[in-house]
Formats: C-alpha cells, structure tokens, sequence
C-alpha cells in the first residue's frame, strides 16, 4: 500500500481524533457513482466477526461464569443459531469461506500458511457493492498482506482500516494500523500506515479493539442511510481479534476471580469483545437506525488456546468434543439482530454454515449471489417463513497431521474421515454429540449415501 497524500494532510490525518473519524464516506463521490440507486427499503448490515469465541463462551448459549450481557440480549432480542458451523478449524480459511460463499472444498486454501481469495470469486463487500451499498472493513483481516492484490480495497471495501496479516495482530496494542479512505471531492485520501509510537516496545497505550469499535461507530453515524447519503444503505464487517488476543491492559472484571492467570484474561477478552458489541449497538440506537439495521455476530472458528488458556477451563466447547473438524473446533455462535425485521427470541436448528452468509445477505440487498456459491441464504427464517431451500449436506476439509481431513454433516449424522483413503467414521449429533462412538459399522447405507456424495463433488 502506498502513500498519496501531502506530508502536512498525512500529519493532519495521522492523529487520534482523524482516525476515530474514519468514515469520512465518499459523501460527493457516491453522487458519481454508476452503483444502482439505493433503495432505502434495504436494511443496513452490520457483520461483526470475533477469532475464537467457543459455542460455550456466551451465556445464551449455556456460560455460566463469563459474563456476555450484550450478547445474551441480542440473542433474547433476535435469532440464536444452534447448529451455524465456521467454514474452517482454520481462521484464514474460515474467513475465506465466509466472504465468498463457499466452502473449505472449494476454496483452494488448505491452511493459513499462504491465505488468499480466488480473484474470480466475488466478496460479499463485492456483490453489495455493485447493489449500491457503502461498503467498510474494520479489524483484522488475514487474507493478503501489504502490496497484495487481496487487501480489502481491493476487494470491495471502499473503506478501510485495521491490521492486514495475522502476524501483525497478535497484540491488542500493535504499533501501527493500514488505512485506507479514497481520495474524492473536499478531500485527499489516505493510504498508508497510521502509527502510534506510545505502544513500541510492548507498551500497551492504545487498545486497537478501542479504536476499532469507536472507528465503527462513527462510520454507522456518517453513512446512516440519509437524503444527504441519497438513502444509500451500508454494509460494515467489524473483525475482532479477540478472545483470541488476550494481552489486556487488565483481567477485570475477573482479577480476584480464583482461576489461573490465563483464564482471567481469556474471560476477561469475552466480556471485553461483549462490552464492544453494546457500544455497537448502542451506536445504532444513537443514529435512529434500530428499525434498519441488521446485525450478524459470529467467529470465524470454535474456541482458541492462545497464550495458555485451555478451551475447556470455562467450558468453551460446551458438550461437544475437540480435534481437527470436530463439532468442538467448528460449530461456533450466530447471533442475528434486527428489530422489527427479525423474530424475537427465535432459535434456530437448521444445520447452516459460514458460506450461507453471502447469499444471505445477497437476498437482503436485493442482489445476485455468484453463480459457484455453495451456500444458501436463510432471511426467510430470519423473519418467521419457512425455508424452502436447504443443504443437502455440509462439507468440510482442513490439513491433518496424517494428510488432508474431510467431514460432512448429513442431517443428524455427521461424518470424519481422519486421513486420506481411511473409513469414514460416523457419529451421531443427536445421541452423541461428543462424538465418540462410532456408529459406521451400524449404518452401512447412510455411510454410502455419504461416500456418493464426496464422489460427486466437484474440484475448486
């Protein structure tokens, strides 16, 4: 990413108080656009991504000692998913399968040791673009690094701002952030890095989850769907490292809690992700978009152990089991919000996945999901209506230790092959969710109805 505006602008944006402004939206630019005309009966969407929140780790999903107040509310408020699987144990993969609709299978990813996107394979920012929304990503990204041809503005984010590679967010207090804003009438343009020398050397000044969530609410207010906007609706992915990241500058509210160290900040990096998410929709309500905004929350993988803390401590993979493609590592939270638009207090048992986000919210905005998308959207359920379309099955693969792992949920069956060429075992969700008996030898017709079925699949 380069430089393209004056030292003395860059001096200008560089601060604090420019940053927390970062949705200084292409207002004018937007008046020239070839976009479709807005529709203002089109809701707003927010996608707010955490790195490894467990399925256990919400208390609308059976937490007991970590407190995540904001999200139960939404789940009492919206739709809580009870079977919504990440796209990969892996988080580049996952976060791959999620923008662009399709699984592990069809990604041509398979680890996070070379993340990228197909180029001909449209982004969910993308398909809402050419729909005539605003279109910004916040957080992490993971996907490509700096002079890649897949960072996010290049990607369909018109704006951006965050950390481009997982190396660089592995702290909560990094030293510098990627923005970018397009340059357009009344103002230059930014492209480049945002430093902040008080967090060098490990020193832990600036919270880039802080930044992140207030950059976030001052875009909601900016980009509201107004005349002045021309009732452009928005569509903003908020990705957060946490409760992966947990070097906090605290373990509160959990520093006289009787656990180990680790587990304090682990908890602590929940109830911290769960603080973010109110300020978010505290934003909303501030801007008067509750009745036009649609808010997802999920993870882009099942519970992590990163410094020191064991997934099972507070019970993060609630009853389910761990291991590569277990429901442990890939069966993950999915919140949706969105009064008036979305049933209160529904749960949702349909078995669905991360690459059902795109034509989701490609239904939402009216637009048309890619034709190779294996996903299927689900806003008539949203609402209360029956869906009509449904999986015939979920498919999985990641690298294992012994080569390539492959799972598929077929109704309440769920199948592992564990290496290349061995029997698929077969478990099932309903008797036995933590998968540990195997139940192949029992049920030789449905074990053939899935081998037909990996048969059929076609390649990337």
């Amino acid at each position: 990413m380069t430089r393209i505006i004056s030292s003395a602008a860059r001096f200008a944006l560089g601060g604090l108080g420019i940053f927390l402004a970062l949705a200084n939206s292409l207002l004018a630019q937007n008046a020239a656009t070839h976009a479709p005309l807005p529709n203002p009966r089109r809701p707003s969407i927010i996608l707010i991504v955490a790195d490894g929140l467990g399925y256990g780790d919400l208390g609308c999903y059976g937490q007991s000692r970590v407190k995540t107040p904001n999200l139960d509310r939404m789940a009492a408020e919206g739709v809580r998913f009870t079977s919504y699987y990440a796209g990969s144990p892996t988080t580049a993969t996952a976060q791959a399968a999620l923008l662009l609709g399709r699984d592990s299978g069809h990604l041509g990813i398979q680890d996070d040791s070379a993340p990228t996107l197909p180029l001909g394979a449209p982004t969910i920012a993308e398909v809402l673009k050419e729909a005539g929304y605003h279109t910004g990503c916040i957080g992490i990204w993971g996907l490509g690094g700096e002079g890649s041809v897949n960072v996010p503005p290049k990607r369909g984010f018109t704006e951006w701002v965050g950390l481009l590679t997982a190396a660089e967010a592995q702290t909560d207090f990094p030293e510098y952030l990627w923005r970018f804003d397009p340059p357009g009438e009344g103002k230059p343009g930014y492209d480049g890095k945002l430093e902040f020398p008080t967090n060098a050397r490990g020193a832990k000044s600036k919270s880039a989850s802080d930044l992140f969530t207030k950059a976030a609410a001052n875009f909601i207010q900016i980009n509201k769907p107004t005349s002045f906007n021309r009732y452009r609706p928005f569509f903003l992915q908020l990705n957060y490292a946490l409760p992966r990241v947990t070097n906090l500058d605290s373990a509160e509210p959990y520093e006289l809690a009787p656990w180990p160290r680790a587990e304090k900040f682990k908890a602590a990096a929940i109830t911290r992700f769960d603080a973010h998410l109110g300020k978010i929709l505290d934003a909303i309500k501030a801007a008067k978009q509750e009745s036009n905004t649609l808010v997802f929350v999920t993870s882009t993988t099942g519970p992590s152990a990163a410094a020191g803390a064991d997934p099972k401590y507070h019970r993060s993979y609630a009853p389910f089991s761990a291991g590569n493609l277990r429901e442990g590592e890939i069966r993950v939270p999915l919140l949706v919000w969105g009064p008036p638009k979305v049933k209160a207090g529904e749960e949702n048992y349909q078995p669905c996945a991360a690459w059902d986000i795109l034509p989701t919210f490609a239904e939402i905005a009216r637009a048309v999901t890619p034709e190779r998308a294996d996903g299927l959207s689900f806003w008539q359920p949203l609402q209360g209506r029956p869906q009509l379309r449904r999986h015939e099955y979920l498919y999985w693969q990641s690298p294992g230790t012994n080569g390539l792992m492959e799972a598929v949920r077929l109704g309440d069956w769920k199948a592992v092959r564990a290496k290349p060429g061995a029997p698929l075992e077969l478990y099932s969700l309903t008797a036995d969710r933590a998968e540990a008996t195997d139940f192949a030898a029992k049920n030789p017709e449905v074990i053939a109805q899935i081998e037909a079925h990996l048969k059929s699949r076609r390649q990337p």
